[in-house]
């Protein structure tokens, strides 16, 4: 009994002691440090929503908009509270909001990790021998077979009480790009009515009929439909019952990141045939670096958060320097501290360049992947790669392909095995979520959007956006159907619009989401963006996004521990962005592109150009199909127009591009290099010969030199150099000649003759020498002094501006290893003797050691080309079956022989041929410098910078301007021999300005090697006027335009458009108003849109 007393004693003792101290910490939390813990609890719970600013107009030169921002009605939905609710009320609700949606025919499926329904070859093998994915081959069979009729009228099941008809997605693809029919579309419960609106009733033709006929040319639209899973399963139905579905099959659930994985291999496979399905990330990253973009990476400049500058060409000059080797190269900062130039430390009799004798140096001494792969280095070197249009989706950390990450951590976060197979991963999820009792199809959709919603993490108070542009009658049947506290908003938020659509769009660029590592780390970790901020992608979206952005507001809110808001404590409204001032005029820039396009069309046709002066006939050239126009103003250095076509309508990009689209603007086969790209920049990315408007180039070389310009040369039309003939273009079209002419009528006529004995320094017909000799390195210097060995400098950082390409020696064995690597990658493996197996590796390894060669040069016999493609394995001395030359007489003579600088070389560099290569922008600024008689007004895209009201001018472009050291005179008897050529046109007689100008036609010398076909010449003229006073210069360029005077028309009618929208000369106003097709949508008309909506 009384030990029973002490245990209770003892128990009672250590209950008091415990809850005395339990109330002291109670004491000590609550009253000591209550105010602390009670702060740090509300900090935790306190949460801050960035509002974000309405981004900064962009205006032309004279203040009308080319990109604004417009009011849209977007679906937002709220995890916190949703998730407030009953799984089974939840799916209700979720399934309910799928059918509205469905009805409405907007996108609100984003891509995640399972697909459904997708178009698949039936041999992984077929990705790598085709030229197109297997939704690109579906395209073209809609097209050839006319099937876009037959897939409009369809329908298919989304559950048993309801169907998808895709014809409802074509209303929202019209709207949303602004393309307006005569005609309206209803679909009530499943009849279909197509009629025309009040006062366009046609009697020809039903509107059905003119409903197809007009869209089933928009390959965008095919697209577009094809994004939707029951669109492609009703198209393969129609494909099947047609026979017509070749070597395509139509998968059931699959994980989508195995699909874009293969696609993705294949493409990269395209660019660098080792890269196979089974190549390693880390591998396939360096191989394409090295070969693609090495070049561009070590004339990079980046600069660290500690502002220290990172020069990847000081890194590999270093680590070869530490292997022993000396390279005798430096480099210069450039003004722009985004570039370097390399030089030699020490002056070098030689004709290689810096940077070639760099990338030599490391080859050899084998440190080129280290390089790549230095910390400081790999993210420039990602970034070169972006530059060059190479998107390899690899993460550099984990060294996988983003798809191949991407399905790890799918099956990583769902607890499953990596070789789980997609049907357990889609069950899992349906039991997750209780969706037994609904469709594959249902299943499918509210997963995607469960997706989302659980993607949101711990932001349960951010809005996610799940649907964009909605129409009113859906806005109305979701506030009837949906209550709001379910967790759906309909919200009014800035959206950025573009009037004008193409309209300069090149110059303009593009809107994106920030999806690339290098974008995360630039504006999420350094400038704070949010992630799912919208950046500018392009063009002066692109190089003034801090500018335009503005500040964003931010909005605290109270959560719970689940973090649903239960109170809003502060609101602060966000601050517009400045507003960017182009140098552009909207009305020349319309008349611009639009004269351009009609060129290229007429050119394509054969039909007559429509010229402000007179119908004129064009040389037929079925392959023009894109070209650029610029026109510059001389005095200033300010683009007042830069066309290139095709274009793009940037307003595609705005809330994200669909798959659909963006493969519509990559149109073309990637094999073929000249074949129409919207989205590339040819005014300044399109580095190609500039044909015989360099002669002015040669004729500023030769007056250094000393040339008299009135010394004659007969032009005997003709001249043979060893086995091959030169002709002038004269002798070439009717065997005619120029006989006796000086500099001034040489380039008033484009005497070919007279330029080739610049460059031999004699007319070998008649054994007479000339004073003067022009030479490589002549013409190395002067293109120098020109700046033609740099990029122009526009604000425009992305795409990258192409620096152009001066001739020399080394430039010529470049090219000659090129074209070996060439043919050596399609060719090499046919020659392989016996039957030991050779990897992929081997074989590039092989096709590197041959091409190395190439240094050799014609030193390197026939004999000893014999020997060393034996030693690797290779059949040299006979032809395969079918063909004429060996593989050693091809490499010998076709190549090697080659690799050295020659008469024939000379020749064709003087005239513009051969290795000379430089955008438009290089060439107006070229036709700049000459008409300011060797003044340089730095070109610009921006006239001035203002604040959001417009009420403060925050930055005013007062231009850049050089005097470039090239005697005056010399520019003078230049600007006199243009003038002659302009005048040797009778078109330019009838203007009432006199110009001054140059063709040219640059012969390309390849092989199309899509249809086997050789390219055309390609078309340029550059001009300035007035001739006594220069104003403006104008360039255009169309490739494969085929002869110059087909741009005659075209650059006539540009020189009236300045003076008819610049200067408003009353002579060159028009009576006739051009139709303009801006979007004339007003932040008016949607509010009153807003107000019917209320």
């Amino acid at each position: 009994m009384k030990k029973n007393k002490k245990r209770l004693i003892f128990v009672l003792v250590v209950l008091i002691i415990s809850f005395s101290a339990l109330l002291f910490r109670l004491f000590q939390l609550t009253m000591v440090k209550g105010d602390y813990y009670r702060n740090f609890s509300d900090n935790k719970r306190m949460k801050q929503i960035n509002l974000n600013a309405p981004r900064g107009n962009i205006y032309d030169r004279n203040g009308n908009l080319l990109a604004g921002n417009k009011t849209t009605y977007n679906l937002n939905i709220y995890k916190d509270r949703i998730d407030r609710m009953e799984q089974k009320d939840k799916n209700k609700v979720i399934n309910d909001l799928i059918h509205i949606l469905e009805r409405d025919g907007v996108t609100y499926l984003e891509d995640y990790s399972i697909g459904i329904y997708e178009f698949i070859y039936k041999d992984e093998n077929d990705y790598f021998t085709n030229k197109k994915t297997p939704g690109d081959e579906v395209v073209k069979i809609i097209k050839e077979e006319k099937l876009l009729r037959d897939i409009i009228y369809s329908k298919e099941a989304i559950s048993e009480q309801d169907n998808y008809y895709p014809i409802n997605r074509v209303n929202d693809y019209l709207d949303l790009r602004g393309k307006y029919l005569p005609i309206t579309i209803s679909n009530k419960k499943g009849k279909i009515k197509i009629a025309y609106t009040e006062g366009n009733e046609r009697d020809d033709k039903s509107p059905e009929d003119f409903f197809i006929e007009t869209i089933e040319g928009d390959e965008s639209l095919i697209y577009n439909l094809l994004e939707h899973p029951l669109a492609r399963k009703a198209t393969y139905e129609i494909l099947e019952k047609k026979k017509l579905e070749k070597n395509i099959v139509l998968s059931d659930i699959v994980f989508k990141s195995d699909l874009e994985h293969i696609e993705n291999k294949a493409r990269l496979s395209k660019i660098d045939s080792r890269i196979t399905l089974d190549s390693q990330a880390k591998d396939d990253f360096v191989l394409l670096v090295e070969n693609q973009a090495l070049e561009r990476l070590l004339t990079r400049v980046e600069i660290d958060d500690e502002k220290n500058f990172i020069i990847p060409a000081e890194k590999l000059i270093n680590l070869i320097q530490s292997k022993g080797e000396d390279t005798n190269i430096t480099y210069e900062i450039n003004e722009d501290a985004k570039t370097v130039n390399l030089i030699y430390k020490e002056k070098e009799v030689t004709n290689e360049k810096p940077i070639d004798r760099l990338i030599k140096l490391a080859k050899k001494n084998k440190v080129v992947e280290s390089f790549i792969l230095d910390k400081d280095v790999i993210q420039l070197a990602e970034a070169s790669l972006f530059d060059e249009s190479i998107y390899p989706r690899i993460h550099k950390d984990v060294w996988k392909y983003s798809f191949e990450k991407d399905k790890a951590d799918l099956l990583k976060s769902m607890n499953l095995k990596e070789e789980s197979k997609i049907k357990e991963v889609f069950d899992k999820y349906g039991e997750n979520y209780e969706l037994q009792q609904y469709s594959e199809y249902e299943k499918y959709s509210m997963i995607s959007i469960y997706s989302r919603i659980r993607n949101q993490g711990f932001l349960a108070y951010e809005p996610i956006t799940l649907a964009r542009n909605l129409s009113m009658e859906t806005l109305s049947e979701i506030e009837e159907k949906i209550p709001k506290e379910y967790g759906l908003e309909i919200a009014k938020q800035p959206n950025r619009y573009y009037p004008h659509k193409n309209t300069g769009s090149h110059m303009i660029g593009y809107l994106g989401k920030i999806s690339e590592e290098f974008e995360v780390k630039e504006y999420v970790e350094n400038k704070k963006y949010n992630k799912d901020d919208i950046v500018g992608k392009t063009g002066v979206e692109e190089s003034f996004e801090e500018t335009l952005k503005g500040s964003n507001g931010r909005r605290i809110v109270y959560t719970n521990v689940m973090g649903q808001t239960t109170d809003v404590l502060e609101e602060r409204p966000s601050v517009g962005g400045n507003n960017l001032y182009l140098s552009m005029d909207l009305d020349l820039q319309k008349a611009t592109e639009e004269a351009l396009e009609r060129t290229i069309k007429a050119i394509a046709s054969g039909n007559n150009y429509s010229s402000k002066y007179g119908d004129l006939p064009m040389t037929r050239f079925p392959n023009a199909s894109s070209g650029a126009s610029v026109i510059m103003d001389v005095k200033t250095g300010q683009i007042l127009a830069l066309a290139s076509y095709p274009d793009f309508d940037p307003n595609l990009f705005v809330n994200g591009i669909s798959n659909s689209d963006w493969k519509s603007l990559r149109q073309g086969d990637e094999a073929d290099i000249y074949a129409p790209r919207p989205l590339f920049n040819i005014a300044s990315q399109s580095a190609i010969a500039p044909g015989s408007t360099f002669k002015t180039v040669t004729s500023l070389a030769a007056l250094k030199n000393g040339l008299d310009p009135n010394t004659q040369v007969t032009c005997n039309g003709v001249m043979h150099i060893g086995d091959s003939k030169f002709g002038c273009w004269i002798y070439n079209r009717n065997g005619g000649n120029h006989g006796p002419l000086n500099l001034y009528d040489a380039l008033g006529v484009s005497c070919n003759f007279y330029f080739y004995s610049l460059g031999l320094g004699e007319n070998p017909t008649s054994n007479d020498q000339l004073d003067t000799l022009v030479t490589v390195d002549d013409i190395e210097e002067m293109a120098g002094l020109l700046k033609l060995n740099q990029a122009t400098g526009i604000e425009i950082n992305i795409p990258y501006e192409s620096q152009g390409y001066v001739p020399n020696y080394v430039s010529k064995v470049n090219i000659v290893k090129i074209m070996l690597r060439n043919y050596l990658k399609e060719n090499l493996v046919k020659y392989k003797i016996g039957d030991e197996f050779k990897t992929n590796e081997q074989i590039g390894q092989d096709i590197e050691e041959v091409v190395s060669w190439v240094d050799k040069g014609p030193e390197m016999d026939r004999q000893e080309v014999l020997a060393e493609l034996k030693k690797l394995g290779y059949e040299g001395e006979y032809p395969l079956e079918g063909e004429i030359t060996s593989l050693s007489d091809m490499v010998k003579y076709t190549y090697l022989n080659q690799a050295t600088w020659t008469k024939s070389d000379s020749l064709n560099m003087v005239i513009g041929q051969g290795q000379n290569a430089y955008t438009p922008m290089q060439i107006v600024q070229l036709a700049s410098i000459i008409a300011n008689e060797g003044v340089l007004n730095k070109p610009s895209l921006v006239k001035e910078i203002r604040s959001y009201d417009n009420n403060k001018l925050v930055f005013e472009n007062e231009g850049k301007s050089e005097k470039l050291d090239i005697n005056k005179d010399d520019f003078k008897v230049v600007k006199e021999g243009m003038r002659r050529s302009s005048a040797f046109y009778a078109i330019r007689n009838t203007f009432p300005i006199e110009t001054a100008s140059k063709t040219g036609t640059a012969e390309t010398g390849g092989t199309n090697p899509v249809t086997g076909e050789d390219y055309d010449n390609f078309a340029w003229e550059m001009l300035f006027a007035p001739y006594d006073n220069p104003e403006i210069a104008v360039v255009s360029v169309v490739i494969q335009g085929g002869e110059s005077a087909n741009l005659l028309g075209l650059n006539t009618d540009l020189v009236h458009y300045y003076y008819q929208y610049i200067k408003k000369d009353p002579n060159f106003i028009d009576d006739k108003k051009e139709e303009d097709t801006v979007d004339n949508s007003t932040e008016e008309e949607y509010n009153q849109q807003e107000e019917i909506y209320e």
